[in-house]
């Protein structure tokens, strides 16, 4: 079985690219439902297991952005469906944290990645505490759209699109 990634799979730094690496039926397997939008991007609960298993990225886990991954289209945010609503929320603040800082500012992986677990960190503490609930896949994204639409034009600056 052929590996899919490759070192231009995998971006320190963003290049764009028009759509994902994968053939469309790969892609097809790891994208099990759309769960709506946030911040600009489809958000879709993938099957971790169908990655690892199709061996698109041994490594892959919690979620990915088209910012990191030349696999996971540029408008898309990736996360496991593996996990509960309020995992997969700090998962995806980090994803749409992460993407636009790569994309829009040049940052590098490293870079973004270290904001992005700063407000991931946020989110995750806040449902620790209780001040934060999120009983369902639909109320997960809606929330996830409000803290990236609070955080990113501090960061990024308006975007348009």
């Amino acid at each position: 079985m052929k590996l899919y990634l490759t070192n231009r799979d995998r971006m320190d730094y963003y290049r764009p690219h028009e759509k994902s690496s994968l053939p469309e039926n790969v892609l097809a397997k790891i994208r099990r439902v759309c769960l709506g939008t946030a911040g600009g991007f489809h958000v879709w609960g993938v099957d971790c297991d169908a990655v690892l298993g199709n061996r698109v990225d041994l490594d892959f886990t919690n979620g990915g952005n088209g910012g990191r991954y030349r696999y996971c289209p540029e408008n898309e945010l990736w996360v496991d469906m593996a996990y509960a609503p309020p995992r997969a929320a700090h998962t995806l603040v980090h994803e749409g944290i992460e993407a636009p800082l790569m994309i829009h500012r040049g940052l590098s992986y490293n870079d973004a990645h270290d904001i992005a677990n700063i407000h991931e960190d946020a989110v995750l503490q806040a449902i620790r505490r209780g001040e934060v609930t999120l009983p369902s896949y639909a109320v997960a994204v809606q929330f996830v759209d409000q803290w990236l639409k609070a955080a990113l034009p501090s960061l990024v600056g308006e975007l348009s699109g």
